[in-house]
């Protein structure tokens, strides 16, 4: 079965139209914008004509819940963005200056000492989880007896220079490896899938909601054809009483039965016609018109809600379910997500073992008081390690279980949720089947009331019946009427809902949803 989107809903270009093998697809963005202005609507004697699939592509471009999703989904693909800033390179200063006076060894005289420092350094980590860093120092110290003494203690200067050291940290326990470092990132894309599966389910809730409200719309138009047509029923029974009242043929009283039946007739037609306003203000909600005259115009569908009855294998639907359902695909990417915290915790169960390793070059030190400067550089290279073990590790070990606890819980839920899917389809696919036969029964208790209306008249124009019993069967026809109406459009949402369950709604409308910087 293949519902495409129809060819003057095309016309609106909504989204953007992407032609593919057979079939023309409507793309719909989830990227976070303004609503789009809304299409041009067609009007005609002050009546907004309307198609099921003009309403679902105006939908699609207008409503406002899949226009907050689509904050979500930004929110999502940032929040990647930010996780990735693990990997950006960090720079560092400091400078200093000391300045301070202590006693010589004479115990009369004070020395002076000053001390200036600069250090420059830039780091980054790396998927291992270790850290490359590379460094600058240099300092000055000004130390002894000042000059303005002329006795004893001698007046020193020092500059030292040093020339950049390189150095790496790597963690050989905890936070080793690239699941432990880049944990927030692999999260975020896990999140970001769900997002994405979110925003699908958005729209496809979207797609059912204004099918589901187009078919109540053309329901309560037609119950209201059917209440219009009780009135004119009981109306033309009222004129025949009224006439066999006057030629003496039928005593007054029956005229009370009668015009119980219009009164009953009127005030149904006054609850239909209201039924119809509040269907159209939900079908109008749904597709979020920009003009406000669209508002206070009817709105006539144009979509009729016969057709043709599908043939479904309930085997082949479950499994369609279970591999396109997006909510099920959801359930499946949050145990995804559970998995990596688990994994990620139990690493930091482990004791903290950290290799360093660093090599530099030194310019050495000039004297400043004296003529001979030391310039020379001097390699000089370092390796070492450093273990931290937390005696209880209560916090790493609690937080481990409770990861292992929510994974097993989201494994759980999974299995039930897939069992859900199955139970769903089932339900779906019973719910088409029975409303199929729905139809055929309504159809056969209305065309029987008929037959028994004209029976019942015939009966009653020979004196044999009365008005309250023809009332009676008047409204037997009616009531048929309005189930017929009711299992017409029922199969129309039974089948939304069957599509619904199976994860092909939007398959079947040929609706894609695309991402920022994806090809169209």
């Amino acid at each position: 079965m293949s519902r495409a989107i129809s060819t003057m809903a095309v016309g609106f270009a909504l989204m953007g139209w992407a032609t593919g093998a057979g079939a023309q697809a409507l793309q719909v963005s989830s990227q976070a914008e303004e609503p789009a202005k809304a299409p041009e609507v067609r009007v005609e004697d002050g009546k907004l004509l309307l198609t099921v699939d003009e309403a679902i592509a105006m939908a699609l471009r207008r409503n406002l819940g899949i226009a907050v999703q689509r904050f979500d989904r930004e929110e999502a693909r940032q929040g990647i963005f930010q996780a990735t800033g693990i990997y950006d390179l960090f720079g560092s200063a400091s400078a200093s200056y000391s300045d301070s006076k202590q006693a010589t060894q004479s115990g009369f005289e004070s020395g002076r000492f000053k001390t200036s420092t600069f250090n420059l350094g830039l780091s980054q980590l790396i998927a291992t989880g270790g850290t490359m860093s590379l460094g600058w120092q240099s300092s000055r110290s000004d130390s002894g007896r000042p000059p303005q003494y002329p006795a004893g203690v001698q007046y020193n200067s020092v500059f030292v220079k040093t020339a950049p050291t390189l150095t790496f940290k790597q963690p050989l326990l905890r936070d080793l490896g690239r699941l432990a470092t880049e944990h927030t990132i692999l999260v975020a894309q896990v999140s970001n899938d769900i997002s994405r599966a979110a925003f699908e389910q958005q729209v496809l809730s979207t797609v059912q909601a204004v099918e589901n409200a187009y078919w109540n719309l053309i329901q309560s138009r037609d119950q209201l054809q059917v209440a219009q047509d009780a009135l004119a029923l009981a109306k033309e029974l009222h004129q025949t009483n009224k006439v066999r009242v006057e030629v003496g043929t039928l005593a007054p009283l029956e005229l009370v039965q009668s015009e119980v039946g219009i009164a009953e007739a009127e005030e149904t037609i006054v609850t239909a016609q209201g039924a119809v306003g509040n269907a159209e203000d939900a079908l109008r909600r749904l597709i979020n018109p920009e003009s406000a005259e669209v508002w206070t115009q009817p709105v006539v569908p144009e979509t009729p809600a016969v057709m043709e009855r599908e043939k479904i294998d309930l085997d082949q639907a479950i499994k369609t379910a279970l591999a396109d359902r997006q909510d099920l695909a959801q359930a499946r990417l949050t145990v995804k997500s559970k998995e990596l915290d688990a994994s990620y915790f139990h690493n930091q169960r482990k004791p903290r073992l950290d290799a360093t390793v660093s090599y530099g070059l030194s310019n050495g030190t000039e004297q400043v008081s004296t003529v001979f400067d030391q310039i020379t550089r001097f390699p000089t290279w370092s390796v070492g390690l450093a273990l931290a073990i937390p005696i209880q590790n209560r916090t790493a070990r609690a937080q481990s279980t409770i990861a292992d606890l929510e994974l097993d819980k989201a494994k759980a839920g999974l299995q039930d949720f897939e069992l859900q899917v199955i139970t769903d389809v089932r339900t779906a696919v019973r719910t088409v089947e029975t409303a199929g036969k729905q139809i055929d029964s309504a159809k056969i208790s209305r065309t029987l009331a008929e037959k028994n209306l004209d029976a019942e008249r015939k009966r009653y124009e020979n004196g044999m019946s009365t008005s309250f019993q023809v009332l009676q069967i008047q409204n037997d026809l009616i009531a048929a009427k309005g189930r017929e109406v009711t299992a017409i459009t029922g199969y129309r949402k039974a089948l939304v809902d069957y599509e619904r369950a199976t994860g092909t709604l939007l398959q079947q409308l040929h609706v894609e949803i695309s991402e920022p910087g994806q090809q169209q």
